[in-house]
C-alpha cells in the first residue's frame, strides 16, 4: 500500500489540480481504509472465527517506487521496463 500524502498534493497554490478534485481528494478516508485493513490482518491473525488461516498475515506498507520493475517471487529488478505492459522476469527461477 503506498502512502498518499494527499495534503502535500493539494496544497501548492499554483498546482495544476482544479478545486474541485482537491476537494474530493481530501474526502477521501485513504488513511481509515489502510488503519482498516490493518484491524482485519490482524482478526484473521489472531481470532477464533478465522481458523482456516495458512499462516502470518502481513501487511505491508511501502514506497511505490520500483513497483513496476520489481518481481513479486524473486524481487529481482530490471532497468530495461521501458514501456511494456506485462514484467516478465529475466531470472530463471
Amino acid at each position: 500500500m503506498p502512502r498518499m500524502e494527499v495534503a502535500n498534493m493539494v496544497r501548492h497554490r499554483r498546482s495544476r489540480i482544479k478545486i474541485a478534485t482537491r476537494c474530493e481528494l481530501l474526502a477521501w478516508p485513504h488513511c481509515a481504509f489502510v488503519h482498516r485493513l490493518a484491524i482485519k490482518c490482524h482478526d484473521i491473525a489472531y481470532d477464533s472465527r478465522y481458523p482456516q488461516k495458512s499462516g502470518p498475515t502481513t501487511l505491508l506498507i511501502q514506497p511505490e517506487a520500483y513497483t513496476s520493475k520489481t518481481c513479486a517471487s524473486c524481487g529481482h529488478i530490471t532497468d530495461s521496463l521501458g514501456a511494456s505492459k506485462v514484467f516478465r522476469c529475466p531470472q530463471p527461477e
